[in-house]
């Protein structure tokens, strides 16, 4: 009943997808016992670490060697490591694995033989951390290569693009429902697009991330920072929470007053302020389902929760302004290295073209500014006559320069030679004295 009748899910589970689901189940309940235990082991001390997708990962790994008729010992053993190794990785390559995938493979499946050799006192094969690093090395370089073509070939948009959805010209009348009649807009409108509106004001303002809206609680609204220029919602789990601490979200007061009267007036509890009616969060695909319904308002099919982050990074790589980098990368819980690498690479071709140009008009300027007799260049002979008269005067003044040289170099010597023929005739004066 949850999978076909939720209306926060409007499409039904076909066969197909409950048939893939049960036949993924299967395969991880053939997981062995000592995978289990590792993983029990990762996750000690209230350690948080991605359950499923280490033992996805590793049955992913034993299926590989089965099919090859080998099994994890043959990645320990020091006669077949060599082979294992490459035959794994070339069989990740060919099923078209990302890079940074294939590192995270690898990875587990590290952690998971040095548990293994721990548990059993075994000593691990020095060739096995050799060939390990060599393919994690080389999985790091391609897939630097590869994140970046994908973030360059990534679709941005302009500011005329996101301006009608910027300023709410579609759906400021959900927005303005929420604020008089948050119940009877939540059944006019429908969840979906309720949802997308009470998000949007936290992506655009502040770039949350998926799981920045997934993770928001209410008492995290309902407890907010006010002041005079707005509110500041700070979400405490989010991706990089233990690096740069909670998310924090300045959005003005009346947007503010939507969420929490949604909060108020919605029939279902919940702790999540994105929620399904049973209380549970919504996952990261749900959510990017209901902000599609606001993008394709807008006739924006391709924008993305990711995408509005880019669009903002870009442009405040636009601005060229160091300060402003810092702020946004500091906003978006992004190092400035993060900010430095990325946000150039999203540059888009015509902004390319625009730095071009005024970088000549730059050059231009700085030549009319050296012009002779405070004669401005107006044309391109202009400057090229400039230029040529510049690098003639460069030449004849490293002419001067060889030249003086020259001759203080003449004169060194000619001063050098009297002084020793001065020096011969004392001393032959002294000898013919002494005679």
């Amino acid at each position: 009943m949850a999978l076909g009748t939720n209306v926060e899910r409007s499409r039904t589970v076909t066969q197909e997808k409950k048939r893939t689901i049960q036949e993924r189940r299967e395969d991880l309940s053939k997981i062995p016992v000592s995978v289990q235990a590792w993983i029990a082991y990762e996750s000690r001390g209230g350690l948080t670490v991605d359950r499923k997708g280490m033992q996805r990962n590793m049955r992913l790994v034993m299926e590989i060697l089965e099919t090859h008729s080998l099994t994890i010992m043959d990645l320990i053993e020091y006669y077949t490591v060599e082979t294992s190794y490459e035959l794994l990785y070339k069989t990740l390559e060919n099923r078209k694995y990302k890079y940074a995938s294939i590192g995270v493979i690898l990875g587990h499946l590290k952690r998971f033989i040095d548990w293994a050799c721990t548990e059993t006192n075994r000593p691990l094969c020095e060739l096995t951390n050799r060939e390990h690093n060599f393919y994690i090395k080389l999985c790091r370089k391609k897939g630097n290569v590869e994140n970046m073509n994908r973030k360059a070939a990534e679709y941005v948009p302009t500011i005329d693009e996101m301006g009608p959805l910027i300023q709410y010209t579609k759906h400021r009348d959900i927005m303005d429902g929420l604020i008089d009649q948050p119940r009877e807009t939540l059944y006019e409108y429908g969840a979906d697009l309720v949802h997308a509106t009470l998000a949007w004001p936290l992506i655009i303002r502040a770039g949350a991330r998926t799981g920045v809206i997934k993770n928001l609680l209410t008492d995290e609204v309902v407890n907010a920072v006010k002041s005079s220029d707005g509110v500041v919602i700070s979400v405490k789990t989010h991706k990089t929470s233990l690096q740069y601490g909670p998310y924090q979200i300045g959005i003005p007061a009346r947007e503010h007053d939507a969420l929490v009267n949604f909060i108020n007036g919605r029939d279902w509890e919940s702790k999540y302020v994105f929620s399904s009616r049973r209380g549970a969060p919504f996952s990261m695909a749900n959510i990017q389902r209901f902000m599609r319904k606001l993008f394709l308002l807008y006739d924006l099919p391709r924008l993305r929760i990711a995408t509005v982050r880019k669009f903002l990074t870009t442009q405040a790589h636009r601005e060229g302004d160091d300060r402003i980098q810092e702020a946004t990368a500091s906003l978006l819980k992004h190092s400035m290295k993060t900010a430095k690498r990325d946000y150039k690479a999203m540059q888009r071709d015509h902004d390319a073209l625009d730095t071009a140009n005024r970088l000549s008009k730059m050059l231009r300027e700085k030549l009319s500014e050296k012009g002779d007799c405070g004669n401005d260049i107006v044309n391109e002979d202009d400057v090229l006559l400039l230029w040529t008269r510049t690098i003639l005067c460069k030449i004849t003044m490293q002419s001067l320069l060889l030249l003086s040289m020259s001759l203080e170099l003449t004169m060194t010597t000619i001063i050098n030679s009297t002084v020793n023929t001065k020096k011969k005739e004392m001393s032959t004066t002294i000898i013919m004295t002494m005679w």
